[in-house]
């Protein structure tokens, strides 16, 4: 799985548990760290982790190995 395809799943994951102002930032070229960025916001606490670990579940199932979060 492309890292592109990997960003889209993760943000249509984070749309379907109700994420707001959901982008992906291409920081490929731009460091060496990470090649893209998911940033949404939530309505609480409760409601991030929930989305983040919808998103590592979801990708996980996908095949996807080295998931990390903040």
């Amino acid at each position: 799985m492309q890292h592109w395809e990997i960003a889209k799943l993760a943000a249509h994951v984070a749309e379907e548990k109700k994420a707001k102002d959901i982008v992906v930032l291409d920081l490929e070229g731009v460091t060496s760290v990470v090649d893209l960025f998911l940033i949404c916001t939530s309505t609480s606490s409760i409601h991030a982790r929930a989305i983040a670990d919808e998103i590592c579940e979801k990708l996980k199932e996908a095949g996807v190995g080295s998931i990390k979060r903040e």
